[in-house]
């Protein structure tokens, strides 16, 4: 059996799994394949690069150093949409920041601080004019929230439009800077990552646990959602590492 027809004998026996719908393997992708992840990862060549964040980086150098199973990764290192257990990332450096809790511990502080809120609130209202991939519902809950927090409303709720499918960008410098939190200290990592090894496409980002233990017993190192909304890889393979960088 040739390589191109060993990729779709391999695609036809598992994308019949409830949610499964496509199957990637990095040794049988050749020049010219159009091959994708969407923003769940990169494919260059035979491998796919992703990125994980971190609230404490020592966590996921160990994790890495033993090469084993990531399953325990979810307790230390995951928050928010499951897809299972693992270690997660994507293929956009800044996609995931959110995933450090403390990364935006500032906005908590902001109660006492309403020259300093309302700085806040002028950037997130200028970068949700950006975010034009959003829904206008979408648009129309943030645009509230940004407007009822110290309202009633405590700041820290801001939290949520750091996360999918908002993703606007409070944990990044620009804001800290412009607030005065440009020194805000965290023991947050992100790490980039060099895999191989077969990956499944799932349709939803909450998909049948059965499935995934059936991949995962069937030699999968892990799966993806490549959708607009939270777009992520789960790795459980350690063994599908072969590059690591903190960065």
């Amino acid at each position: 059996m040739g390589l191109r027809q060993r990729k779709y004998f391999i695609e036809a026996q598992y994308t019949d799994l409830p949610d499964v719908v496509w199957v990637i393997d990095t040794a049988n992708i050749k020049k010219g394949d159009k091959e994708s992840l969407g923003e769940a990862g990169v494919i260059r060549g035979n491998k796919i690069i992703a990125y994980h964040m971190t609230d404490d980086a020592s966590v996921a150098k160990q994790i890495v150093k033993k090469k084993t199973s990531f399953q325990s990764a979810r307790k230390r290192d995951f928050s928010g949409i499951e897809m299972a257990a693992g270690l997660y990332m994507s293929g956009s450096p800044g996609k995931w920041k959110h995933r450090s809790e403390y990364a935006v511990d500032y906005l908590f502080m902001l109660e006492n601080f309403p020259k300093k809120l309302a700085t806040l609130k002028r950037m997130l209202r200028t970068d949700l004019k950006k975010a034009t991939r959003l829904s206008s519902d979408n648009v129309d809950k943030a645009k509230a929230l940004i407007n009822d927090a110290g309202n009633g409303v405590p700041t820290g709720k801001l939290e949520r439009l750091s996360r999918p499918p908002f993703n606007l960008p409070m944990w990044g410098k620009r804001y800290k800077k412009n607030m005065g939190y440009d020194d805000w200290d965290s023991d947050e990592g992100l790490f980039r990552f060099v895999l191989e090894g077969k990956f499944a496409g799932v349709g939803t980002y909450a998909p049948s646990r059965s499935s995934m233990r059936q991949l995962r017993k069937h030699g999968f190192s892990g799966a993806y959602y490549s959708g607009s909304q939270a777009p992520q890889l789960v790795l459980w393979n350690g063994k599908a590492v072969k590059g690591v960088k903190k960065i």
